[in-house]
């Protein structure tokens, strides 16, 4: 596999995570408000959106901004060595 398609997978895999993490809080403010058909209506269209996009533009008051970036190790263990010619 290329670096630019482990970069690629490690994307996808993380706008992945952070959609289900969203879905999740969606699923709990629908049950603990118990919310009206309309708001949650619109609260699940919001996680079908970040699930279709798999690249959200940066914002500086997103949670994601407070938790350490990944370091790419478990992807650059498995990429087998190059050979030089």
């Amino acid at each position: 596999m290329g670096v630019a398609m482990i970069g690629s997978v490690e994307r996808l895999a993380s706008a992945s995570a952070q959609a289900a993490v969203l879905a999740i809080a969606v699923w709990l403010l629908c049950r603990l408000l118990r919310a009206t058909p309309a708001w949650r209506h619109a609260l699940w269209c919001v996680v079908l959106i970040r699930f279709a996009l798999p690249v959200a533009p940066p914002a500086s008051w997103s949670l994601y901004n407070w938790l350490p970036t990944p370091s790419g190790q478990f992807f650059a263990a498995q990429t087998p060595p190059t050979r030089h010619s």
